[in-house]
C-alpha cells in the first residue's frame, strides 16, 4: 500500500503542501504517520505530495521531495519506497532530478496523464516523461478515461500502448469510486463493476 499526501485542507487541494503550513509541519506530519505504520509490512510506499500545481516549477518540486525523503529516510532507514510527484498537476516530469539521491533505487517519479490535462499526444509524452529516466523508475500514479466522452477511450488505448512501448509497467488507473474526471471502475452504486470500461 502507498500512503499518499493528497491535500492539507479538507476544503480544497492546495498548489503545494505548504499552503498555510510550513515545510517542517508537512514533513512532521509524514514522520508522525509513518511512525504509526512502520511495523505494518503492507505499507511500503510514500507518495510525498499528490500533485504540485505550480506550473513547471522543478526547482521547488525537486527540493520539496529531497527534503521530505531525506527526513523520512533518516527516521526510517531503508524502510519505504518513495513516489515523487511532478509539477503542473503531476503532468510534466521533464526536469525531475532525483537520480543522485541515496534512495534512488527505491524512488519513482510519479506522472499523471489524462486526455483533458494537456500533453495528450506521444510527441509531448516524450518530453514530459523523458527517456533519461529508466522505465523502472516511472510510476503512472493516475490515468483514466470516461466511457461517455468521445475520443477518451481511444486516447487511453494510445497512451497505454505508448507506456507498453516504453516498458513503463507501474500504472494505476483512476479511480475505483466515482470521479468527475474519469467516472470510476465501479458504477455509482460502488458495488457493480463496469465491465464495459475494462
Amino acid at each position: 500500500m502507498i500512503l499518499d499526501y493528497h491535500r492539507t485542507w479538507n476544503t480544497h487541494q492546495g498548489p503545494t503542501p505548504e499552503e498555510g503550513i510550513t515545510r517542517d509541519d508537512f514533513v512532521g506530519a509524514w514522520l508522525w504517520l509513518l511512525d504509526r505504520y512502520r511495523s505494518r509490512d503492507t505499507v511500503w510506499g510514500v507518495g510525498i505530495f499528490n500533485e504540485v500545481q505550480l506550473h513547471n516549477d522543478f526547482a521547488y518540486t525537486n527540493d520539496l521531495h529531497r527534503d521530505a525523503i531525506r527526513s523520512i529516510e533518516d527516521s526510517f532507514p531503508g524502510r519505504f519506497y518513495y513516489f515523487a510527484g511532478c509539477p503542473s498537476w503531476g503532468g510534466n516530469c521533464s526536469l525531475m532530478d532525483l537520480a543522485d539521491t541515496p534512495t534512488w533505487n527505491r524512488t519513482f517519479i510519479e506522472v499523471h496523464k489524462y486526455r483533458f490535462s494537456g500533453n495528450s499526444v506521444p510527441a509531448d509524452w516524450d518530453i514530459s516523461i523523458p527517456n533519461t529516466i529508466s522505465p523502472d523508475h516511472w510510476f503512472v500514479g493516475e490515468t483514466g478515461w470516461k466511457q461517455s466522452e468521445d475520443g477518451d477511450r481511444e486516447w487511453a488505448e494510445v497512451f497505454l500502448g505508448y507506456l507498453h512501448q516504453r516498458k513503463i509497467r507501474n500504472v494505476c488507473a483512476w479511480t475505483i469510486a466515482h470521479s468527475g474526471d474519469t467516472d470510476g471502475w465501479w458504477h455509482d452504486d460502488c458495488v457493480t463493476f463496469d465491465h464495459e470500461k475494462a
